[in-house]
């Protein structure tokens, strides 16, 4: 009797082990679903063409989805290998590029432009933009206008042609940001891809290095990003998919 008992008892285990598998799969599928349904609502609502989302946990991936096309007008759909470019995602890392040289001494979050120019003349450097600090420029609250393209059109079409080394044109972005006043008070908080780039000629400027050679030694290498690089206009244009299609504005 024992034996059999053990038996019927192994069979029941097994049993629920095989019911709880099957829920556990009927459940992560109903997951799977809800989560494409909820970024198919969200490209509706929105009009965006595609859509990839993952959720994370301190243990890994626990799920991830995708949902669209991926180039608006046709059915060709995303997948979840396919690569996205991520606008404004640059700011983060040199946010956290910043805060790796403050820990290491090289720059404060205290330090100010004119403190980095010294030698800087009221011609070059505006006045009232020598008390602006790193800390400021990162969190948009330097003063400075938005976009070059807000300075000067030509200016902008300039840097599209590619003919200088990026630091070459950091350097002639400066000359241009940096002798008008600020454009509104500081301390107030207007959102500025200008004040990233003069924040990254000011640790150039504290190390000697490189924006690119910093970001790569600090930030790109220590967390094994392997995929990331820094991209012309002409190489982003030579990109093939799995990389989709960029943004385009109706009058280009």
């Amino acid at each position: 009797m024992r034996s059999i008992s053990f038996v019927a008892s192994s069979y029941l285990i097994l049993a629920l082990s095989v019911v709880t598998n099957i829920r556990s799969c009927i459940y992560a599928q109903d997951q799977s679903k809800d989560f494409a349904t909820k970024l198919a609502e969200i490209c509706r609502k929105h009009d965006v063409p595609a859509m990839s989302a993952a959720v994370v946990n301190s243990k890994g991936l626990v799920q991830s989805q995708c949902y669209g096309v991926r180039k608006r007008g046709t059915s060709d759909n995303v997948e979840l290998s396919d690569r996205f470019p991520i606008g404004s995602n640059t700011k983060s890392m040199t946010a956290t590029l910043a805060a790796v040289l403050v820990d290491a001494g090289k720059i404060k979050w205290e330090t100010t432009i004119g403190e980095v120019w010294p030698k800087a003349t009221d011609k070059d450097l505006h006045p009232k933009l020598r008390k602006v600090t790193l800390d400021q420029l990162l969190s948009h609250q330097g003063g400075v206008p938005g976009n070059i393209s807000d300075l000067s059109d030509e200016a902008w079409g300039k840097h599209f042609e590619e003919k200088l080394s990026p630091t070459l044109e950091r350097k002639a972005m400066l000359k241009l940001a940096l002798y008008k006043a600020p454009s509104q008070p500081l301390g107030t908080f207007v959102y500025s891809n200008l004040g990233y780039a003069i924040a990254s000629a000011m640790l150039e400027a504290r190390t000697g290095d490189s924006y690119e050679s910093l970001m790569k030694k600090h930030v790109f290498d220590p967390l094994e990003m392997r995929s990331a690089d820094f991209r012309s206009l002409q190489s982003a244009k030579q990109l093939r998919p799995p990389m989709l299609w960029g943004h385009q504005a109706a009058n280009g």
